[in-house]
């Protein structure tokens, strides 16, 4: 008969690793089809020095490639999603403002990048990719989560294509979860960064920069949350015991961000995940 101590340490080891299995594990039962949806994605578009990034141009040249698309989505103050990724348009249009402050007429007047390209609403994009290639859309969590997430629940409703909604936000998440079961649904995961509008600006307060839960989201914590269909990791954190319990007990699809050289991209490649890339060309 084992030790009364053995026999306590022993339950302790188990319940432990059965509640972290449970707060980490993906979606299991049910799943969405992840077929279409499984394939390297040309982040925020496949941009140049010469094609801003989130541009019709960069989509179009995505498709022209006939990679997948990474996006990201924010709604204008009077309702509009637009195609956009930082919190100001400062950095790319020269005007310190945010953009869910502005209306969809003041956003239309704004050029990126120095050059004729608008900032394109998300029907827009539709329009334009049509279901050629399949969409990574990421939900910013600056302002208005809410309408936000039904606006653009109900515009996917109406699209016919391949497409695929992230969060770093897992309560971004759970609303799809809940109102969109079939929706595919991924979980960001990576460490708070600065601001790229302002660097030496330290990241502003939200649940994702709170460090409990900032933890908690880099270790994959949070999934019961969200029971995400797939795992989009930031490329330094492969190694997460969380990643690799989601992606090789229970098989959920890995996407890798933000692989900049091909090197790279081969390496994941061979592990059986899937880039999500700028700067260079996959072969």
């Amino acid at each position: 008969m084992l030790f009364p101590g053995i026999l306590i340490t022993l339950t302790i080891i188990i319940i432990t690793v059965v509640i972290y299995v449970f707060l980490t594990m993906p979606r299991v039962f049910d799943s969405a089809n992840m077929d279409l949806l499984a394939t390297d994605y040309a982040h925020r578009g496949l941009h140049t020095d010469e094609i801003p990034e989130n541009s019709l141009s960069a989509f179009k040249n995505a498709l022209d490639h006939s990679f997948g698309i990474e996006l990201d989505v924010q709604l204008s103050s009077d309702g509009e999603i637009f195609v956009f990724h930082d919190k100001s348009v400062a950095r790319l249009c020269g005007v310190k403002k945010d953009l869910t402050a502005m209306t969809s007429e003041e956003i239309k007047h704004l050029r990126l990048s120095g050059t004729d390209e608008q900032i394109p609403t998300l029907n827009e994009v539709l329009a334009l990719v049509d279901g050629r290639v399949p969409l990574l859309i990421e939900i910013k969590y600056y302002a208005n989560n809410e309408k936000l997430c039904i606006s653009l629940a109900e515009t996917l409703d109406n699209y016919i294509g391949s497409f695929a909604i992230q969060s770093f936000d897992p309560l971004i998440l759970r609303y799809f979860k809940k109102y969109r079961p079939r929706f595919a649904r991924g979980q960001l995961v990576g460490k708070t960064q600065k601001s790229k509008d302002n660097p030496k600006k330290k990241a502003e307060k939200s649940r994702e920069n709170n460090p409990v839960v900032s933890f908690a989201l880099t270790h994959l914590l949070l999934n019961f949350l969200s029971r995400p269909d797939f795992i989009s990791i930031q490329s330094n954190h492969t190694k997460e015991l969380g990643f690799i319990l989601a992606t090789e007990a229970f098989h959920a699809k890995g996407f890798i961000w933000t692989v900049r050289k091909e090197k790279r991209h081969h390496f994941f490649k061979r592990q059986g995940y899937f880039s999500i890339f700028e700067t260079f060309i996959p072969d």
